[in-house]
C-alpha cells in the first residue's frame, strides 16, 4: 500500500467522522488510533505490511458510531469498513480479512493471532482509553450519554458512572507484560481523577463539570481539548499530560510517552 492508497481512503473516510453523531469519535479520534496502532505492530514483532494495514484499520474503526453504548459498534464498523475497502481499495480479500477482524475485535481482549489483530486495540485502549487524556473525554463523553445512556443523572454522577461500568473494565484488562510500564503509567491518572471526583475535591469537580458541559451540547471535542482553561495547577497538570499525549509524534516508539 502506497500513501496515495492510504490518501484515498482517509478522504473516503473523512465525511463520515465529521457527521458522526459523537463528538467524542470523530477525526480526531480515529486519527490518533490509526498513528498509534502501527507501533504497537511494531512494538510486537510485526512487519511493514501489518503496520500498513493497521494505519487503516485505525482509520475505520469507528466508521458506525452512534451515540451510546447500548449497541455494539464494532461488528457495524467492522461490516462498513469491508465494504468501503471493497468498493474503493486494490486490496486484496485477504487483507480486507485482516483488517476486518481486527476492528471487529477492538473493543475486547480475544485469543489475539497477530500484532495486526491486536493492534486496534491497544491503541484504543491504552491511549484513547487511558491516562489523563481520558478524564478529559470521559467527561465529555458522559455529557454525550446524558441525552440517552446517563438521562436524568447529575454530572458528577454520570462521569462516575462512566468510570464504574467502563473505565474500571479497560483498566483491570490484561496487557503484554513488555507494555507493563505504559499501562501503569497511563492507569495512575485515571486513578487520582476518578479518586478527586469520589472525594469531591474542587479542581476534578470544576474540570468535569466544565467538560460534561460541552460533551452535553455536542461541542467540537478536539476544539474543547485545545481551548480548555486551566484554573489551578491541578488542572494544569492534568491538561499538560493531555497535550503530550494528543501532540505524540508518530516518529517515536510507545513507550516514549512517559518519558520527560
Amino acid at each position: 500500500m502506497n500513501n496515495l492508497d492510504k490518501k484515498r481512503i482517509e478522504k473516503i473516510c473523512k465525511p463520515y467522522y465529521e457527521d458522526a453523531e459523537s463528538v467524542i469519535h470523530r477525526w480526531g479520534h480515529v486519527e490518533r488510533v490509526a498513528k498509534s496502532a502501527p507501533f504497537f505492530v511494531e512494538f510486537l514483532g510485526g512487519n511493514k505490511k501489518e503496520k500498513e494495514l493497521s494505519y487503516i484499520a485505525g482509520i475505520l474503526h469507528d466508521i458506525v458510531r452512534p451515540k451510546t453504548e447500548k449497541r455494539c459498534h464494532a461488528k457495524a464498523s467492522s461490516n462498513k469498513a469491508r465494504e468501503i475497502l471493497e468498493e474503493s481499495s486494490e486490496m486484496n480479500e485477504r487483507e480486507i480479512d485482516k483488517i476486518s477482524k481486527a476492528i471487529e475485535d477492538h473493543r475486547e481482549p480475544t485469543k489475539w493471532e497477530s500484532p495486526l489483530h491486536q493492534s486496534v486495540y491497544l491503541a484504543d485502549k491504552i491511549f484513547e482509553h487511558m491516562g489523563a487524556y481520558l478524564d478529559f473525554r470521559a467527561s465529555v463523553w458522559a455529557g454525550e450519554l446524558s441525552h440517552t445512556d446517563y438521562k436524568n443523572k447529575k454530572p458528577i454522577e454520570a462521569i462516575l458512572t462512566y468510570y464504574e461500568k467502563a473505565s474500571n473494565k479497560f483498566l483491570e484488562l490484561k496487557f503484554p507484560k513488555s507494555l507493563e510500564e505504559l499501562v501503569n503509567h497511563q492507569k495512575k491518572w485515571n486513578k487520582e481523577y476518578k479518586k478527586a471526583l469520589e472525594n469531591n475535591k474542587e479542581w476534578a469537580l470544576d474540570m468535569g463539570k466544565r467538560l460534561f458541559k460541552t460533551g452535553r451540547q455536542s461541542k467540537d471535542f478536539d476544539k474543547t481539548l485545545k481551548t480548555f482553561n486551566t484554573e489551578n495547577k491541578k488542572q494544569e497538570e492534568w491538561k499538560k499530560e493531555m497535550e503530550r499525549y494528543i501532540k505524540f509524534k508518530t516518529n517515536k516508539k510507545p513507550l516514549s510517552i512517559i518519558k520527560k
